[in-house]
């Protein structure tokens, strides 16, 4: 594939870029109950749609076989459970099956509030451990999902999305989706397909926190269909024709929730009742195990400051070993800061060029190229700590220091000038942070980010993420973007506590 078609296919992924169009999708989910397909088959052709594997299914691989299992039944592919947890509403459960950094993971995922009617008409009378539908209606539908498009005549002269393109439907609104955190996106798009990958290995959460950020996000893409339907006056959604059941909407996104769904503001209680006593699973750590936590990394951030402080040399000719050791810490530290807070790799250029910082941020080469890292507000005050300590440290020791050279440097036992090498800072970070490297602090900045709810396209950015194709050149900004950077930097640092110990 060339260079611009890779460009094209990349930029296409990219969070805030265009969702599918809405009316063909709609048009395409109206032909679904125009045909003659009875709810369980329904039900079925919509799990595999949401779960991405409407695609899988042709001739070889026939739609693949669905039970019904108990509320308290171990959870395994291909299956549907309905809690009622309190209250009148119930509420139908579906099992998704995807890999997150190479692991295969497994979790119950509610209904979207649309579908939930729906779902539960087709299962509410199925027993337990047996098929949703027979052999023959299972070949039927197989059949109906490999065939070519027919059209009714409510449907003749309409545009409707191609086969390919609604299979994916979820997967392209998952790629676009801004408010989709990266690890959501995964379990949606699986992680070989997703744009930024590399993204999964740098945060961590819980299936109790894919179910609702998943659930929000169905919810959000169903919504434009319905959305659409309604503003083109169609109503093929609905089950008014059939005498055994009632005129409401077989789709309905008002649906009134379950309880379980809305109780906690960031997770969903994976609930599990059995003997009518009613217990909640904690869930499945997901994501990179490899980093500190946010409050380790405060604290020992501070720790260092206090350390900096008690060897701060008082008199105004500081003996040069004391001046030396103030010195290498000083420079530690605010690499440490610029890992932690600004998320630069510690395993690249660490420090910017002398003359490539400006008041409040600075370029970066990383990769080969050119990243522009913001600066939060106590990041200010240690550079230019820094560089006024730096004017001590050319007069003793007779340091020669260009602008093209990293503003971050150590001495040696001689005063000699030592560039801060990812070798150099490694060895650092063992012997005082309790055996961490540097690159965990990298991924508590990347915790930090998710934690306080940055947007895919932003916390891409700040982490310095990029693909073939998508970039610009970072040189060049938008004003707007870059004050977005700047808002979410300085969140971080709020996040993570900041430095209460300055440096001066």
């Amino acid at each position: 594939m060339k260079g611009h078609f890779i460009a094209k296919s990349n930029l296409s992924k990219s969070p805030g870029s265009v969702f599918p169009d809405a009316n063909k999708s709609m048009q395409r989910l109206r032909y679904l109950f125009l045909h003659d397909l009875s709810v369980e088959q329904l039900t079925i052709t919509l799990t595999l749609w949401l779960t991405s594997k409407l695609s899988k299914v042709n001739s070889e691989n026939p739609v693949p076989e669905f039970v019904r299992l108990r509320a308290s039944d171990p959870i395994r592919p291909n299956s549907y459970r309905i809690i009622k947890e309190g209250g009148d509403e119930s509420w139908v459960e579906f099992s998704i099956q995807t890999q997150i950094q190479k692991k295969n993971v497994l979790f119950w995922q509610p209904a979207p509030r649309a579908f939930n009617q729906l779902f539960w008409q087709a299962l509410r009378h199925k027993s337990y451990n047996k098929p949703i539908i027979p052999d023959k209606e299972k070949n039927q539908l197989s059949q109906f999902l490999t065939s070519s498009l027919t059209r009714f005549p409510e449907q003749q002269n309409i545009p409707i999305a191609h086969k390919t393109a609604w299979n994916n439907y979820i997967t392209h609104c998952a790629h676009k989706d801004a408010q989709l955190n990266a690890l959501a996106k995964a379990s949606l798009i699986t992680e070989k397909k997703l744009a930024y990958g590399s993204s999964c290995y740098y945060i961590a959460t819980t299936t109790r926190h894919l179910r609702r950020d998943n659930y929000q996000a169905y919810n959000r893409y169903i919504n434009r269909l319905l959305s659409a339907a309604k503003k083109e006056g169609i109503s093929a959604f609905t089950n008014e024709n059939d005498p055994y059941h009632d005129t409401d909407p077989l789709l309905n996104k008002n649906a009134s929730e379950a309880g379980y769904l809305n109780r906690e503001a960031n997770t969903i209680p994976i609930v599990i009742i059995k003997n009518q006593v009613i217990t909640e699973d904690e869930g499945v750590y997901v994501g990179t195990r490899r980093r500190v936590s946010t409050d380790q990394a405060s604290r020992w951030l501070q720790t260092l400051n206090l350390e900096l402080a008690n060897i701060r040399p008082k008199s105004r000719k500081p003996v040069t070993t004391q001046l030396i050791a103030y010195h290498n810490l000083l420079t530690h530290i605010i690499a440490i800061h610029l890992i932690t807070y600004c998320g630069c790799r510690p395993t690249h250029a660490i420090s910017p060029a002398k003359g490539a910082i400006g008041l409040s941020s600075m370029c970066l080469r990383d990769k080969g190229k050119a990243r522009i890292i913001n600066f939060p507000r106590h990041i200010k005050v240690y550079i230019a700590h820094y560089r006024q300590h730096l004017q001590l440290i050319y007069s003793r020791f007779g340091v020669l220091h260009t602008e093209n050279e990293p503003l971050l440097f150590l001495l040696n036992t001689s005063g000699k000038k030592e560039f801060l090498t990812a070798k150099s800072l490694r060895r650092f970070t063992a012997a005082s942070s309790n055996a961490h490297v540097p690159y965990h602090f990298r991924k508590a900045y990347a915790q930090s980010l998710f934690e306080v709810g940055c947007p895919t396209h932003i916390f891409n950015r700040l982490m310095g993420h990029s693909q073939y194709g998508e970039q610009f050149g970072q040189l060049t900004q938008y004003a707007y973007d870059q004050q977005q950077d700047q808002v979410w930097t300085n969140r971080v640092a709020e996040y993570l506590g900041g430095p209460q110990e300055t440096l001066c």
